[in-house]
C-alpha cells in the first residue's frame, strides 16, 4: 500500500498484509534495470521467536513508506503487527521483526539494527509509521510512534533507546513501557471466550496519517484518536483464509467502544518530540484521518472527516483560516512553490476500511459525503 522509494541505486518497498496469513517481505530492485537487488524477510527464521510453523503465516508487512539516509545508506522502515492479530496461542515468542523499526543497508539489504517496540504483538499495534529525525544534544535521534500509543526516541546510529513516552491518553494494554529498556510492563492479552477492552483500538492511537515536524518551533504536530475496542479472541478457520484479501484477525468478535470516562474523540497535538510535553492541543468530535503539514512561515494545515480544512498558528494553535471542501479528508496535504508563489494542495474524499470501521464508534460517519477532489490554495 506504500509507493516504491529510491535509496541510492535501488527502489525498495514492503508488502501489504500485516493482517493476513503471509510472511511479510521488503523488496528492492535495481532502479535502472528493474532486476531484483535484495529481499529482506520481516519474519525472522528463529524457532524461539516463531515456534512451529507460525512464522509462515505471521504477517509482518512493511506497508508504510520508510525514510532513507543517503549519508549512511540506511533505510529506516517500520513493520506491522504479527498475525493472527489477537490469537497469539500458536506464536508464543517475540515474533521478530514484527512491530519493529528496522535500519537496513540500502545497497545490500542487510540489517544494521532493529528496535522491536511491541514484542509478541497481540493487539494489532503496528510500528509501521514514519521515522522522524530530529536533533538531541548534537546528535540525530529518531522519534517513532506506534499504534499502541507510545513514542520511542532512539539513537539514529544504533537504535539505542533514549526515551519512551505515552502518546495516547487512554492506554490499558500495558501499565507502561520502561523508558530505559523498552520492556512492556504488565501487558494484558486477549483471551478466548472472554471479552476484553483494549485501548487504543486496532486502528491505533493514530492511524496512517503522518504528523509533521517544524524545526522553527521545535514542535511535532500529530493527530491522535481516543477510541477503544472490545475483543474476543478466536482461532481462524483455515477455509476463510484462502482468498487473497482474507484477514487473519484471530477474533470471535470485535467492536469499537468509547474510552473509560469520556466520549470517543480525536485531537491535534503540538508536542516536544523528545519528551512528549504538550504545548497546545485541539479536540475534534471525530478523529481526523488527514495528515498534517507545517510550513517555514509558522503555519499548520490539516483537515477533518466532515471536509473542513484548517490553518493554525504553529506556535499557539490559534485557528487562522478554514475552508469547507465538501468531503472528508483522509490523505496527505503537500506544499510547493511556482514562480515564488506557495501552494497548499489537499486531496479529499472518504472511503476505505478505516472510516467504515470507525462508524462503529461514530455513527455520523455513515452520512458523510464521499466524493473526491484535489483542491489547491495559495498563500498570500
Amino acid at each position: 500500500s506504500a509507493p516504491p522509494q529510491l535509496a541510492g541505486n535501488v527502489m525498495f518497498g514492503g508488502t501489504t498484509g500485516g493482517d493476513q496469513p503471509i510472511a511479510g517481505k521488503i523488496y528492492a530492485v535495481n532502479a535502472d534495470t528493474g532486476k531484483p537487488a535484495w529481499t529482506f524477510d520481516v519474519i525472522k527464521n528463529d524457532p524461539k521467536s516463531w515456534p512451529g510453523d507460525s512464522g509462515k503465516v505471521g504477517g509482518g508487512s512493511a506497508w508504510m513508506p520508510g525514510t532513507y539516509d543517503a549519508k549512511t545508506d540506511t533505510i529506516y522502515i517500520g513493520t506491522s503487527n504479527a498475525a493472527p492479530d489477537y490469537y497469539n496461542y500458536d506464536r508464543k515468542g517475540d515474533n521478530l521483526y514484527t512491530a519493529s523499526l528496522l535500519a537496513i543497508e540500502g545497497k545490500t539489504g542487510k540489517l544494521k539494527w532493529h528496535r522491536q517496540e511491541v514484542p509478541n504483538d497481540s493487539w494489532d499495534y503496528d510500528s509501521a509509521y514514519e521515522a522522524l529525525v530530529v536533533q538531541k544534544d548534537g546528535k540525530d535521534v529518531i522519534v517513532h510512534l506506534n499504534k499502541g500509543g507510545f513514542v520511542f526516541v532512539m539513537d539514529k546510529k544504533d537504535g539505542a533507546l533514549e526515551n519512551v513516552w505515552q502518546f495516547s491518553e487512554n492506554v490499558n494494554w500495558v501499565k507502561g513501557i520502561d523508558p530505559k529498556t523498552g520492556a512492556l510492563i504488565d501487558p494484558i492479552y486477549p483471551e478466548i471466550d472472554k471479552t476484553k477492552t483494549f485501548c487504543p483500538n486496532l486502528l491505533g492511537a493514530r492511524s496512517w496519517n503522518h504528523g509533521a515536524y517544524n524545526p522553527g518551533t521545535g514542535l511535532w504536530y500529530s493527530h491522535a484518536m481516543e477510541v477503544c475496542n472490545e475483543v474476543v479472541a478466536g482461532k481462524d478457520d483455515p477455509d476463510n483464509l484462502k482468498a487473497v484479501s482474507a484477514l487473519s484477525l484471530g477474533i470471535e468478535s470485535i467492536k469499537l467502544v468509547a474510552p473509560p470516562n469520556s466520549k470517543p474523540h480525536g485531537r491535534l497535538d503540538a508536542r516536544d518530540p523528545l519528551t512528549g510535553k504538550v504545548k497546545w492541543s485541539i479536540k475534534y468530535d471525530m478523529p481526523p484521518l488527514s495528515s498534517v503539514l507545517t510550513t517555514a512561515g509558522g503555519l499548520v494545515f490539516t483537515g477533518d472527516l466532515e471536509g473542513k480544512i484548517f490553518g493554525y498558528d504553529a506556535e499557539t494553535g490559534k485557528e487562522l483560516w478554514s475552508f469547507n471542501s465538501g468531503s472528508g479528508l483522509r490523505g496527505g496535504p503537500v506544499s510547493y512553490s511556482v514562480k515564488g508563489k506557495q501552494y497548499i494542495v489537499f486531496p479529499t474524499g472518504l472511503g476505505s476500511h478505516a472510516p467504515g470501521f470507525l462508524a462503529g464508534a461514530f455513527p455520523q460517519i455513515k452520512d458523510l459525503p464521499g466524493g473526491a477532489a484535489i483542491i489547491a490554495f495559495t498563500l498570500e
